[in-house]
């Protein structure tokens, strides 16, 4: 028994005497990003939003770019961490594709509308406020998401128009400037004056 333990033992060490160059070149890369990773997130952060203060984008389109940047981020930590680790990638982006695959399959709607509501926010084919005419319904502009816009009607109304269909169609934006003209038809006696006309 004691022979048994004291040759496990032995090979335990050896094991542990042979790999422990490696382990602790590990423990210092890891550590490396550790200590890192909030400096860099914070310096590429802050890099891209005095990039994205240049430009005229819609606050909701900001603040999506902001987080699927520091996704990004994190992910590229993340694929360091396993790849020093020594796990296998294949397996792990083989199993992330085919959960990819079947969340896109899933929502495939939710993402068309989502696309769209990138297009809209980028192009800026309208923005809050303005007065637009699309999908057989006309409408105030009072909210933009990423999946829909919510129009409120002149009967006061709410409609809430997929950005997916939205993006697709044509847009007549009356609110885009600040003066519009109204033409209005209406019936007069022919024995009726001009002054009268134009009260």
């Amino acid at each position: 028994m004691e022979q048994t333990l004291t040759t496990f033992i032995n090979e335990f060490t050896a094991a542990l005497a042979k790999s422990a160059p490696i382990l602790i070149k590990k423990l210092i890369f890891l550590a490396i990003l550790w200590v890192t990773y909030r400096p860099v997130q914070g310096f590429i952060m802050k890099a891209f939003n005095k990039f994205l203060s240049l430009k005229k984008l819609d606050e909701l389109l900001i603040h999506f770019l902001q987080s699927f940047l520091n996704i990004l981020i994190i992910i590229f930590y993340a694929l360091n961490v396993i790849q020093i680790l020594g796990i296998e990638m294949t397996s792990i982006l083989a199993l992330l594709g085919s959960i990819g695959i079947g969340i896109g399959l899933a929502l495939k709607g939710s993402l068309s509308d989502l696309a769209g509501g990138m297009q809209i926010l980028a192009s800026r084919y309208f923005t809050k406020g303005d007065y637009i005419i699309s999908c057989s319904v006309e409408g105030t502009v009072q909210r933009i998401t990423f999946l829909y816009t919510v129009l409120h009607t002149v009967d006061n109304k709410f409609v809430v128009v997929p950005n997916g269909k939205l993006s697709g169609e044509v847009i007549v934006n009356a609110g885009a400037n600040a003066e519009r003209r109204v033409d209005c038809v209406f019936s007069v006696s022919y024995d009726t004056s001009i002054d009268q006309v134009k009260e």
